[in-house]
């Protein structure tokens, strides 16, 4: 399906869209998503959102997030909604397997598929595909295809909300690399339709959990500094997160700190989750040191240049915090090379 021929069915209204973006879904997922589904409600289409499962108290503030589906709750209503669909749009996700249990009925369904997402090498099998990885976030991506779809005129001051929430959130407040002069010319665009871009800073920043404190605290206090290796791991094992009150959304961000010491080029969180048999993996970056090259050989995850992710299928810690210390011996010269 090529650009004109997407633009000509958005155009007619009418259509059944499901919108679906991945698992554990943070401000750009949800913006992103929040953020086409006004505008394509506002273009005359019935549209439904459909998250694999729950997500931050954080993001719950967001202008139509009431709406949202999790498949988690209700999947058989959810399996409905993806079979009567005409078009189902795939948010910030680049392969089926970040949405799970969402993937089997998304990958039979007979509705066209969009792309529209950020990450390196997609591996969706869809109809129409908009991919670049030199965006900031997938929620800029949705203001450009609005562009692409002659649809500026469907993003009203809500819709600027959630976009705007997306761009903020995955561009580190506008600090991350990626973030470009068009990403400000479109945060600009945002603004001029309506962005309270104080209130939405106080509804992200400003509205933390007494726990997420707590555990900040633990995951600093667990903090080693692998000597000579500009890199650094935190660890939050399942006691720890269960003894602060561990809410979702409460380890947002946390692999971030340690990137603020001088000289640390790299820098990881694990977070145990005892019931899936799990730890997950964070990772970040400065300079040119590809945290995603790392996570795809060492951790089973991907993601982009300087933040990806990961799990393994343990539940001790000292085990992975071992392969960790084995993966930046491996790229020891690049990491302390990373900012040259």
């Amino acid at each position: 399906m090529n650009t004109e021929e997407l633009k000509k069915q958005l155009n007619e209204g009418g259509k059944n869209i499901v919108i679906v973006t991945h698992k554990n879904p943070d401000g750009d997922a949800l913006g992103s998503s929040l953020g086409l589904c006004g505008m394509l409600r506002m273009a005359g289409h019935n549209v439904n959102i459909i998250t694999p499962n729950d997500y931050p108290s954080f993001l719950k503030w967001l202008p139509g997030e009431k709406n949202v589906l999790r498949y988690e709750w209700s999947s058989a209503r959810c399996d409905k909604k993806i079979a009567a669909a005409d078009m189902i749009f795939c948010l910030d996700f680049n392969d089926m397997s970040r949405i799970e249990a969402l993937a089997e009925p998304v990958i039979n369904a007979s509705a066209q598929k969009i792309l529209i997402d950020h990450h390196i090498a997609p591996t969706v099998d869809a109809d129409y595909i908009y991919s670049d990885d030199n965006m900031i976030a997938t929620a800029q991506m949705v203001y450009h295809f609005a562009e692409k779809m002659d649809m500026l005129d469907c993003i009203d001051r809500n819709v600027a909300t959630c976009l705007y929430t997306g761009i903020l959130t995955d561009s580190g407040e506008f600090a991350f690399p990626k973030t470009s002069g068009k990403t400000h010319s479109v945060v600009a665009a945002l603004m001029d339709r309506g962005v309270d871009n104080y209130a939405v800073y106080q509804h992200i920043y400003m509205n933390f959990t007494q726990s997420r404190i707590l555990l900040l605290g633990k995951a600093l206090s667990n903090m080693h500094i692998i000597k000579d290796s500009a890199a650094l791991c935190m660890t939050l094992n399942q006691d720890e997160l269960d003894e602060c009150g561990f809410k979702k959304g409460d380890t947002e961000g946390f692999v971030n700190y340690g990137l603020t010491i001088r000289n640390i080029n790299v820098s990881c969180i694990f977070i145990e989750n005892r019931s899936e048999g799990i730890i997950k993996v964070s990772l970040r970056s400065k300079g040119k040191f590809s945290v995603n090259e790392m996570s795809r050989k060492f951790f089973n995850g991907g993601g982009h240049l300087n933040a990806a992710g990961g799990q393994m299928p343990t539940t001790d810690m000292q085990s992975v915090v071992d392969i960790f210390y084995r993966a930046v011996e491996y790229y020891k010269e690049d990491i302390l090379s990373s900012n040259d």
